[in-house]
C-alpha cells in the first residue's frame, strides 16, 4: 500500500529534524530571568558532535517562551571564561551573575540597555586574541548582538569621555617582543568602542577616543592598526621613554650604537 504524499512529506521532515538534532551536542544549558519579570530566558550552548577545534562550543541559542529569539554562531570556537579571560579581564569573571562557565553577565554593565549585557569569548589562536560577542536586551524583549569582533581582548570598561556611559577598551592583537635583547615590541594599540544611540544599536570604534587613550596609556600613536612594520622601542639607545617608530628606522638606530 502506498502512503499518501502528505504522510511521506511529514515523515521526511521528522527524519531530517532527528538527523539535525543528532549532529549537535549540548555543552551547557540554563535559564535566567533576564528582565526580572519572572519569565526566564533559556540559554543553550552547543557544538557539532564532531567538533575538535579550539574552545568548547560554537553556537548559543537564546529562547523565550519556547521560541529561539537569537542564535549566535562562531565557527572558530567559543571558550570557557577560565580559558578566555586574561589577567586584565579576570576581575570581570568575579562579577558574573550567571551560573555559567562559558558566558558572562554583569549587573553594572548595561551600556544603554536597562538590563545587563551578555558577553561571549572566543578561543585565542597563536598571536591573536579570540573573538568577542556582546549581546544587549532591547525594550521589546528581543536580544540583539551589538558587537561581533573576530579578535579582541578586553582590558576594561571605563567612562573615558565622562558621559556616564562606559566605553569598551581592549586590544585586537597580542604583542610580540623581538630585536636586540628583545627590546622591540610589535605595535599593537588599544581600541576604544562606544555604545550606540539605543540599547540595541551596534557598538563602533571611536577613532578620536582610541587615539587619545593610546597617547595617555600606550607607548605612542601610529594609527589604529596593529603592525609589524612599526616597532615600540622599549630602551632607546640615547635613553628616555619608549618610542614608536618605523621598524627599519629602529634597526638603523641600533646599528649605529
Amino acid at each position: 500500500m502506498r502512503l499518501p504524499i502528505t504522510l511521506v512529506f511529514l515523515a521526511l521532515i521528522f527524519v531530517a529534524s532527528v538527523a539535525s538534532a543528532a549532529q549537535w551536542r549540548t555543552v551547557e544549558k540554563f535559564s535566567f530571568d533576564w528582565r526580572g519579570d519572572k519569565i526566564p530566558y533559556h540559554f543553550v550552548l552547543r557544538a557539532p558532535v564532531d567538533y575538535d577545534a579550539g574552545g568548547d562550543y560554537t553556537q548559543l541559542q537564546i529562547m523565550l517562551k519556547g521560541k529561539v529569539v537569537l542564535e549566535v554562531n562562531d565557527n572558530d570556537g567559543l571558550a570557557k571564561l577560565a580559558d578566555a579571560l586574561t589577567l586584565d579581564s579576570q576581575k570581570l569573571k568575579k562579577k558574573n551573575i550567571l551560573k555559567s562557565k562559558h558566558i558572562l553577565m554583569i549587573t553594572s554593565l548595561k551600556g544603554r540597555s536597562k538590563h545587563p549585557l551578555l558577553l561571549l569569548f572566543g578561543w585565542a589562536y597563536g598571536s591573536s586574541p579570540g573573538s568577542l560577542h556582546i549581546i544587549a536586551l532591547g525594550d521589546d524583549e528581543t536580544p540583539k548582538q551589538i558587537l561581533n569582533l573576530e579578535n579582541f581582548e578586553i582590558r576594561s570598561f571605563a567612562d573615558i569621555d565622562k558621559d556616564k556611559i562606559p566605553e569598551l577598551i581592549g586590544y585586537p592583537c597580542f604583542t610580540q617582543s623581538w630585536g636586540p635583547e628583545y627590546s622591540f615590541l610589535t605595535y599593537d594599540p588599544f581600541h576604544v568602542y562606544r555604545f550606540g544611540a539605543t540599547a540595541i544599536s551596534e557598538m563602533t570604534m571611536d577613532l578620536q577616543l582610541t587615539e587619545s587613550y593610546n597617547r595617555k596609556n600606550y607607548y605612542g600613536w601610529a594609527g589604529p592598526e596593529c603592525s609589524e612594520d612599526t616597532a615600540v622601542v622599549l630602551h632607546p639607545p640615547g635613553g628616555g621613554k619608549p618610542v614608536v617608530m618605523d621598524v627599519e628606522k629602529a634597526k638603523a638606530v641600533f646599528e649605529k650604537h
